[in-house]
């Protein structure tokens, strides 16, 4: 698991990259990593988040996307050169890509890994990675309250760990959960 899509983007809202495909087609088998090449942004909703994305710096998490491939989280960072921005690279991640991501450090380590969206709604969990969980009711963007998850219930209780340096762990908390 990992980015669908990487996409760079100028100014001129051209953008070029690549994306790996999921489900399988006559034209591209599930996995393969298809080439998008340069070309100006057509659809009005992009054209206006490239152009928002101009007026602001640093990296910046965007709105998620949904689409009949998934619900996608993007982040996007500036690329700059003498100190003014050239281009942004944006990538794309399917949100079950990032549950599976939480599945396997959960396994890896025998812990518990979610990652939450900033108003407490669970964005990415081991259980959200199964095929059927959509069809079972497991949703992205479920408030904690409503998950039906002991360890994500007691979320409100944690206690975060002091240890941790702030400048490694920039905008993640490591914490422990009864």
């Amino acid at each position: 698991p990992g980015v669908n899509a990487m996409l760079i983007c100028t100014p001129d809202l051209i953008c070029r990259g690549a994306a790996v495909t999921g489900d399988n087609d006559a034209k591209y088998p599930a996995g393969t990593i298809r080439k998008l090449p340069a070309e100006t942004e057509k659809s009005p909703q992009v054209r206006a988040v490239l152009e928002e994305r101009q007026q602001v710096d640093g990296r910046r998490w965007g709105a998620f996307v949904a689409n009949e491939y998934g619900l996608f989280a993007n982040v996007s960072a500036p690329l700059s050169r003498d100190g003014a921005t050239k281009a942004w690279v944006i990538a794309a991640v399917e949100l079950q890509n990032l549950s599976k991501i939480t599945q396997e450090l959960s396994s890896r380590f025998g812990t518990h890994a979610f990652i939450l969206d900033g108003d407490g709604s669970i964005l990415a969990d081991q259980r959200l990675a199964s095929p059927d969980a959509l069809k079972n009711g497991i949703l992205p963007l479920t408030p904690l309250a409503n998950f039906g998850d002991p360890v994500l219930a007691g979320y409100e209780a944690r206690k975060p760990e002091a240890e941790f340096s702030t400048q490694r762990t920039r905008d993640i908390e490591v914490a422990e959960i009864q």
